[in-house]
């Protein structure tokens, strides 16, 4: 039995989540259909800046695979937690794993490539990214 995540912990920046951000990507694209596009977002995606320690990944696709990609994640057990508040445009998704003694989760934003959610999410994590002043 997997111990409880405190999704509400605050943490510093860490290294590993670009290695577990890539080592999720491989295992998405082992399922997904190979024209998707996947992203690290969130805090994790930003060197420096502290968090929850979840890793966002959004994944974007062509509308119409929408459904079919749901059905995916969901099948390889992903917990899917509905539409976004912005409406059908997002879907939400997530996974823990055991990694060591802890817990590792992953939230994972399905939308279509280019819509309003995907661009905003890119534009946002990049002026971090590019500015080390505000993530201080």
């Amino acid at each position: 039995m997997m111990k409880k995540f405190n999704k509400y912990a605050f943490k510093k920046y860490d290294k590993k989540f670009i290695e577990l951000y890539k080592q999720e990507k491989m295992r998405l694209l082992n399922i997904l259909p190979k024209k998707i596009s996947l992203e690290h977002i969130g805090s994790t995606a930003v060197s420096g800046l502290g968090g929850k320690g979840i890793i966002d990944i959004i994944i974007g696709v062509n509308k119409s695979q929408t459904k079919s990609i749901k059905n995916k994640l969901i099948k390889f057990k992903y917990r899917f937690y509905g539409d976004s508040p912005e409406g059908n445009e997002r879907l939400f998704f997530e996974k823990d794993y055991k990694i060591n003694r802890g817990i590792k989760r992953f939230h994972i934003q399905l939308t279509w490539r280019n819509s309003k959610i995907w661009k905003n999410a890119l534009k946002f994590r990049d002026i971090l990214r590019g500015n080390p002043e505000i993530v201080r």
